[in-house]
């Protein structure tokens, strides 16, 4: 990136890239926004998955009209993978019973070995929603068919 000016205006900043003016959103703002997300993502609310993709949606597409206009390509990529792990944690925990983990994890295509190794894991709901295997059940075409929106789909 090249050298920032120092004015924040409408919650947006400018930089300069030789003669181009560019736009960015200030580390301030990303931040508020990472913390909505996580308040939306967070695995102890006690809602339906329905309602919380819904909310999730409802506040990208938000941000992500707001803030199209700046360079956040691969702070939109990073944001949505991040998103889908912590949801991949919440629906996981949803699951609650090893019997249905393994239900649920043979609905989806893996195999039975696999399905009863996960489903009987000791791991936590953070380290385990990165597993290739549950990432494999629970990936991108998934949660695009639970409803989730991408930001970057959003800001292109």
């Amino acid at each position: 990136m090249g050298k920032p000016i120092a004015r924040i205006f409408l919650g947006v900043s400018f930089y300069q890239r030789g003669r181009k003016t560019r736009i960015f959103v200030p580390k301030e703002r990303k931040k508020r926004f990472e913390e909505k997300l996580k308040k939306l993502t967070n695995r102890n609310w006690g809602v339906s998955m329905e309602f919380r993709v819904k909310k999730i949606n409802q506040l990208i597409q938000g941000w992500g009209n707001y803030f199209k206009v700046a360079d956040i390509k691969k702070y939109a990529y990073k944001i949505d993978s991040h998103t889908r792990r912590r949801l991949r944690a919440c629906r996981w925990k949803e699951w609650k019973m090893v019997k249905t983990k393994y239900k649920n994890l043979m609905k989806l295509g893996i195999s039975r070995e696999e399905a009863k190794k996960n489903a009987n894991s000791r791991k936590g709901y953070w380290r385990l929603s990165n597993n290739p295997i549950l990432h494999l059940a629970l990936n991108n075409q998934y949660w695009q068919e639970q409803g989730l929106k991408s930001l970057s789909k959003v800001i292109s």
